[in-house]
């Protein structure tokens, strides 16, 4: 079963495997940001974050694969592409090595 298959099947347990296979721990963050697509900014909220990519409550669909750049209030910004939307959610995956993103967002990836 594919990741895709996984997050949508509605199956519990299939929901389960595909968080066991993420890369990166996901931190719970109440941070705000601005998802930017060239010209156009969107405001969102960062629901979480990992080394890896972020969740981020949008209320746009940006068609997938967008490169986009996630500039978080009082951590910076980083060069992303849009994976997934779903129920006014958007994920994005950061294009930076996962400890380059550890050092950048420094506290903001530790778990509280």
């Amino acid at each position: 079963m594919d990741q895709t298959t996984a997050r949508d099947s509605g199956n519990e347990s299939a929901d389960r495997s595909f968080i066991d296979r993420r890369g990166h721990h996901r931190i719970i963050t109440p941070c705000a940001g601005e998802l930017l697509l060239g010209p156009l900014r969107f405001p969102c909220a960062v629901v979480d974050i990992s080394a890896g990519g972020a969740q981020l409550g949008l209320g746009e669909q940006i068609a997938a694969l967008s490169p986009a750049t996630l500039r978080i209030v009082g951590h910076g910004a980083l060069h992303c592409r849009v994976i997934w939307n779903r129920a006014g959610r958007t994920g994005v995956r950061f294009l930076h090595d996962a400890a380059w993103v550890k050092a950048r967002m420094g506290t903001l990836l530790t778990p509280a």
